[in-house]
Order: structure tokens, then sequence, then C-alpha cells
């Protein structure tokens, strides 16, 4: 509703500009589903499944997929009668599944105008009101391979929970970025073939346990995926994400065959065949080379730690996970070296100095000066797009709980039977950041 005419009156009738529009959107899906439990002795379960969807978003041709699945579990534990005393529970399991989806938007299956306020020669004239070119999309479907084991031991004080899958997904629903020239901005696009490899691993464990005193719980989860785009389409090689542009238009989020899903796309100085960094003669500023990928834009690598204790009434909790491998592109350290406010471009008084650079030029002479720092600078911050690519590791305090469990004696005349009262904070800390 624009800006407020009267400071801190939060309500739509106090804004200067007051425009409102209605927005409505529906979808559906349709399904049958059936599934089967099958158990042998109380230790060994299969489970069947089938599953049938028909998805709105996707044209009646095309908008239906059916997708089984089965797994099959091992309770090493009820099987095994002479266990070690120290084992309390023991499961092996395997599972193969597939899953599907339609398109996530709906009224993407044709071309939708709109009237001008003008008319020519007496007709109405039509905008075309959407951005995406409509096409003939089918149904992605995504197959996983599973198997894991799951511990308990030492009277259930420790706990181990290991998952490895294998996860292809195919014909998946994306929208890639086409030339404005084309009067739309993306077409909506099955991409032919991506697969996740993985493993996740989760230990938990009573530190401390106490039937009067302080309890201490500790759970310990590490997550990693390896992910690669197998193939895009025939004659494809890459995909640009619509609106993934850096603010200084010289970096992009892709999607390359051979790479993981989602890099960080852009520019590195251009070096000759021997290695030797090429500079522009006239300017005596790096040449960016050809378009490469510069970084993941997923890390692969996800870990965490929560503690939970517990004295009387009292409770407290707390999280601390961080990611790792991931990729960030600092367009406000670009624009900060462009206008001189960066660090870099007062480090070892290159101001009056100069930057020394050595090299050969666009011929391949030898190229050897002493750039003037501005030059220099503003030459790398919107062409030189490796030098704003750092790591997006970190570690971070993610939540933390504080809380009491009210006196029983204090709910006696309530119809409640336990009641707590929590303060719970989240992101409250960076621990550590790789980035600047």
């Amino acid at each position: 509703s624009g800006q407020l005419n009267l400071p801190f009156q939060y309500f739509i009738g106090n804004g200067s500009s007051q425009t409102f529009d209605k927005n409505f959107r529906e979808l559906g899906i349709n399904s049958l589903f059936a599934s089967a439990d099958i158990d042998f002795n109380n230790y060994l379960y299969l489970t069947l499944s089938g599953r049938n969807d028909w998805f709105s978003t996707l044209d009646s041709r095309n908008n239906n997929l059916f997708y089984p699945s089965a797994g099959l579990s091992f309770l090493l534990s009820d099987a095994w009668n002479s266990k070690p005393s120290w084992m309390n529970y023991a499961k092996i399991r395997t599972s193969w599944a597939q899953v599907g989806g339609g398109a996530p938007n709906p009224y993407g299956l044709a071309q939708t105008f709109s009237a001008q306020a003008v008319p020519h020669l007496g007709q109405s004239l039509m905008n075309v009101t959407s951005a995406t070119i409509p096409a003939l999309l089918t149904p992605y479907t995504s197959t996983t391979y599973e198997a894991g084991l799951e511990m308990r031991v030492f009277n259930n004080r420790l706990g181990m929970d290991l998952t490895i899958y294998d996860r292809t997904t195919t014909d998946d629903i994306v929208n890639a970025a086409i030339p404005p020239s084309s009067a739309y901005s993306s077409v909506a696009l099955n991409v032919g073939k991506m697969k996740n490899r993985g493993i996740e691993l989760m230990f938990s464990g009573t530190v401390i346990k106490s039937e009067r005193g302080l309890n201490w719980d500790m759970s310990y989860n590490m997550a990693y995926n390896d992910n690669n785009v197998i193939k895009i389409a025939d004659g494809l090689t890459s995909l640009q994400l619509p609106g993934a542009t850096t603010r200084t238009l010289n970096g992009w989020i892709y999607h390359f065959e051979g790479q993981p899903f989602g890099v960080i796309a852009g520019f590195k100085q251009l070096k000759n065949a021997s290695g030797q960094l090429v500079f522009n003669r006239n300017s005596g500023t790096p040449i960016s080379g050809p378009l490469e990928v510069l970084g993941r834009g997923v890390p692969p690598l996800a870990m965490g730690i929560n503690n939970n204790f517990r004295y009387k009434n009292l409770n407290m909790s707390f999280l601390v996970d961080s990611r790792w491998g991931g990729s960030i592109y600092a367009a406000t350290n670009a624009y900060g070296t462009g206008f001189g406010v960066h660090k870099r471009t007062v480090a070892n008084g290159v101001r009056e100095t100069g930057v020394q650079v050595n090299g050969v030029d666009q011929a391949g002479a030898p190229y050897s000066a002493s750039v003037p720092a501005q030059n220099y600078f503003q030459g790398i911050a919107y062409t030189i797009t490796d030098n704003f690519v750092e790591s997006a590791d970190f570690i971070k305090l993610r939540s933390l709980s504080i809380g009491y469990n009210l006196p029983t004696a204090l709910l006696v005349k309530t119809p409640f039977q336990s009641a707590n009262i929590s303060l719970v904070g989240r992101n409250l800390l960076l621990l550590y950041n790789a980035s600047e």
C-alpha cells in the first residue's frame, strides 16, 4: 500500500498508494493407491505399493503416471536368538521406489492474452500475458534404490542409522531461458536425466542419564550428496536458469551435462596455452576467458550436532549445523572493488604504486606493466567473475530452546494434562563463515 502516511501505524488504510489485485490459482491431483504388507515370523517384512496420479497441470494426453515401490526389511535382533547382550536392536533394510510429479504451476498448457485499452481500427489489440512458451510436457519420474542399517546398543544408550541411496530423475520439468528477441523469457522443458548418489548417517546417544538429576542426549547427523546432470536434451548440453543472473551481469546459474545441478558459471582471466595470463596492452586490464564452471551452487555436505538437556522441570536444547563444499558469488565485493571501497583496492599500497601485471598481450607478446589501481580494479569488477566467487562454508547456531514444564499441581483444576513454557531462537549466531 505504499509508504506510510503516519509513521509506525501499520494498517492498510495508512498507506499512501493503495493498489490491490486479486490472483486465483487452482490445481489438482487425482490418485489411486494400493499397498500390501507381508511378514514372516515377525522379523522379515515385505511392503509393496502402487500409485497412479493424474495431474491437472499437464495435457490430458500425457497427464498420468504409475509408480510402484517395494521395500524389504530384516530385524536381525529378533531373528538372532544368540545375539550379544549389548545389542538391543538391529535392522537391515532395502527398497526400490518410483515417484513422479507434474508441472508445478497451473495454466501453462496454452497461451493466454489480454485486451489493450486502446483499439486499432475499431478492433481490440491483444497482449501476450505469459512470458513462458507453453510446451507439451510429460510427468517427471524419480527412481530410488536405497539400503540402510539401524542399530541400538548398550541398553539403548547409543544408536546409529546409516543410509546409502542412488536416485535417478528423468524428464524433470524446468524453465529454460531463451533470447528476449523471441518476445518470451523462458520455455518449459522436460530435462533429460539427473543422478543423485549419497550417504546419510546419524549417531544418537545418551551421554548422562539420571532418574532425578541431569539428563543429556546428543545426536550427530551427516549427509553427503553427489549430484550429476547426465543429460539435458538432444542437442542441448547446457541450460541457464531464467532470472538467475548476478547484479553485475557477468555470472549465472547453469546446468551443464557432466556437472552438478545448479553451478555458478562465469569468466576467469584468460590464459594462453602455456598458462600465462593475457592482458589488454592498451589498458593493462585482464582479458576474460570463455564461460566456465566456477563453483557449486548447492553444497554437497551437511553436518549438524544437536544437544538436549533436561534437569527436573527445566529443559534446554541447541542445534549447531553446517554446510560444506558450496560457493557464492559476492556482488557486494565486486561493486566495492569497482567503486574503490573494498580492502583489495588499498592493499600493499597499490593506489600509490599501481598494480603490477605480468603475462602476455592479445598478440602473445610478453607484457609487463604497472597499471593504475583505479583502471585495474574497475576493469575486473564486472568482467572477471572468478575474483568474487568465494567458499560458502559455514557453521551456525541454528536454534536454541529453553523451556520449563509447569508442575502438574498447577494444572489440576485446568483442562490441561501438561504445559511447557519455552523461549526459542533460530539462526542466532554465525560461528564460522568462509566468505568475507
